[in-house]
């Protein structure tokens, strides 16, 4: 079948017009990022209240986990194996959110479960969050509560 003459002009019009846009095209695609030399991480700090004492660790290790440092989209999470436990942001100054976002001001957990969030976008470069622990010892007694920090890193 043979195209009509009419059809032929318009034909080599659309290839030329393909042709010429191919590459703009390719010139505009965004440029492949490279991989972050900053990954996001995912820090557990474990929470230890015995005999009248409080002790903090964080995984990965830091040199003072009770003055954890994080990163913007980093997760923290929190385990206490003592008793139930909390975490909870005074006057709502808070760097965690959930997942559409919205401020965490409290994560809590019962004894040996992990629980947190991730640390928003919108926390700047040297903030600093106190925070209040807050145990139910697992023996009983009355609730005990100390005061870490979160810092966060660029």
């Amino acid at each position: 079948m043979t195209t009509p003459a009419s059809r032929r002009p318009l034909f080599s019009l659309l290839l030329a017009i393909l042709a010429l846009a191919l590459p703009a095209a390719l010139w505009a695609q965004p440029a492949v990022s490279p991989v972050s030399d900053n990954p996001k991480k995912t820090h557990t700090i474990t929470i230890t209240y015995a005999d009248a004492g409080w002790h903090y660790s964080i995984y990965p290790a830091q040199a003072d986990p009770k003055k954890a440092k994080v990163k913007r989209g980093d997760t923290l999470n929190w385990i206490c194996s003592d008793g139930s436990w909390q975490v909870f942001f005074k006057n709502g100054a808070t760097p965690l959110v959930d997942g559409n976002g919205y401020p965490v001001t409290a994560v809590n957990g019962g004894s040996g479960e992990t629980a947190g969030a991730a640390v928003g976008a919108k926390a700047k470069d040297g903030d600093t969050f106190t925070y209040g622990v807050k145990v139910h010892p697992n023996g009983g007694g009355a609730p005990v509560v100390d005061d870490p920090e979160i810092i966060i890193e660029s």
